[in-house]
């Protein structure tokens, strides 16, 4: 490894151990702040065991879901809150944004003002069209290489066309077009102020759906029920179209206001049906956020979201996760593309491995944390 490669990963440590003085005063604290609660206990134990060695277990990231839904995410809110105290900031140079747009400050205002009232926020302005064309045609060119027929069905309308298929992260990670946009620094501006921390880019997919009937199962194992998600303590989803998304094409679905109250029977983790959202007085509060091709939003989806199945035509949509730590989901080594970069000769590894060192010395390590 060479040494400017060795100091990087010293830095991503060092990132992930300054976390430690939020775990310290969380394990001083945590009574003051929540009421008694076994599960939480523990799983503040857990968010410093991860900040000592940038890792957790399997069971631990299942503690976190069980926590959030046990104190209706007052422990995600309180452990966020924390580690924010102890983050340092960063500045991003807006005027460095692909988005030219002529009162900033108001924008960014307008958006945290959104993503903490409805937990969601949907730009005015658009994705730069070529972007959008290279990352679409990157998408397609590949899934089509990997999936073949499957993939011409989803294009063609064929009635034997699979609900879904998605992104493989070795490639995904590859496509410079996922970094520049989540690296944007309004938008990184807008998360940040959001979550209290510098953002870190995480679990970047994208996915084609199709708009062949299905069933009910179908429906859940493409995440098209309502649902939240829960790798982290806390993280904004960014949504990016690459076609033109109608009301009839699969829309992005979500019930404003969930990410902090719901009623308690939709606090449960798995999926919902819309009549069971139904049943809790919440449809009629349902936001669907359509858009031509280039459209982008972002979403705190630890509120009831879901995807619209498309009745009309198919759906592209690439999707990036910023996230505030990332205790929670375990990475392991394999899937963090520089360090596996030094043993692969995949040259989709080999190439993202290139990215997040670029973006990591652009960005901030914090901001590659995950993929370093």
């Amino acid at each position: 490894m060479a040494f400017g490669d060795r100091i990087l990963v010293q830095a991503r440590n060092y990132s992930v151990q300054v976390e430690g003085l939020a775990a310290a005063e969380l394990n001083r604290n945590l009574g003051e702040y929540l009421p008694p609660n076994y599960a939480v206990r523990k799983m503040a134990d857990a968010y410093g065991g991860y900040a000592r060695k940038r890792t957790n277990t399997n069971d631990e990231y299942l503690l976190l879901r069980q926590t959030f839904t046990e104190t209706r995410s007052k422990s995600h809110q309180v452990f966020s809150s924390v580690i924010a105290d102890h983050v340092p900031s960063e500045k991003y140079v807006l005027s460095r944004s692909m988005f030219q747009i002529e009162d900033q400050a108001t924008t960014i205002r307008g958006a945290v003002r959104s993503l903490q009232k409805t937990g969601m926020w949907k730009a005015k302005f658009s994705i730069p069209p070529a972007l959008v064309e290279s990352l679409r045609d990157k998408v397609l060119t590949r899934m089509e290489s990997i999936h073949g027929d499957k993939l011409t069905k989803i294009l063609e309308g064929s009635p034997e066309a699979p609900p879904q298929i998605k992104s493989n992260f070795s490639w995904i990670t590859s496509f410079s077009e996922m970094y520049e946009v989540a690296a944007d620094p309004l938008l990184l501006t807008i998360v940040h102020q959001y979550m209290g921390v510098p953002p870190i880019f995480d679990v970047p997919v994208a996915f084609v759906n199709s708009n062949v009937p299905v069933s009910a199962k179908d429906l859940s194992d493409t995440a098209q029920l309502y649902h939240h998600d829960m790798y982290r303590l806390g993280f904004v989803k960014l949504f990016m179209y690459l076609t033109d998304v109608g009301p009839k094409d699969g829309p992005h679905a979500m019930i404003p206001g969930t990410h902090r109250e719901r009623p308690d029977a939709l606090w449960a983790d798995g999926r919902h049906t819309d009549e069971k959202v139904a049943q809790h007085g919440l449809m009629d509060q349902e936001a669907r956020i359509t858009g031509p091709s280039g459209t982008l939003f972002l979403v705190d989806t630890s509120a009831l979201h879901k995807g619209v199945h498309p009745e009309e035509n198919y759906r592209v949509l690439a999707q990036v996760q910023y996230a505030n730590s990332l205790f929670g989901h375990p990475i392991a080594d394999a899937e963090r593309p520089f360090t596996a970069a030094r043993k692969s000769e995949n040259p989709d590894v080999q190439a993202a491995g290139d990215l997040v060192k670029t973006y990591a010395e652009k960005v901030g390590v914090r901001f590659m944390q995950g993929m370093i």
